[in-house]
């Protein structure tokens, strides 16, 4: 009965050893598994990280490009707005020559009047 004890226990170790080298692999086996997905995802977190300070920089340079646009149309309108001016007083230039070279005929007019007046009364009568 001492051998079968001495055999049993010989057993137990011996499948307790065995048993445990298996599960040891396995566990070993998940471990790399495990860091090989940290890895993945500390790659996939800096890559996410890289994305998103792209998508902050073009969101700047869009806001950027707005101000931009949003200064050039008023500038646009500043400057359609001073055509409209000086077109008005350009206008208002050749309108102010106009009434000029009226007032200058009547007068040339006028004058070759009142020449014409003097000489017939500076005529003997």
């Amino acid at each position: 009965m001492l051998r079968l004890i001495i055999g049993f226990v010989i057993g137990l170790a011996v499948g307790a050893a065995a048993g445990g080298g298996y599960y040891y692999t396995i566990a070993d086996d998940a471990g790399k598994v495990l860091t090989a997905l940290k890895n993945e995802a500390v790659a996939f977190k800096k890559n996410l990280d890289d994305k998103d300070s792209e998508l902050g920089k073009a969101k700047t340079e869009l806001m950027s490009a707005a101000s931009s646009l949003k200064q050039a149309v008023t500038a646009k309108e500043s400057a359609e707005a001073n055509a409209k001016q000086l077109d008005a007083a350009l206008k208002q230039a050749v309108a102010a020559k106009e009434a000029a070279e009226t007032a200058a005929k009547q007068a040339q007019e006028a004058k070759a009047a009142a020449e014409k007046a003097l000489e017939e009364a500076k005529k003997p009568q």
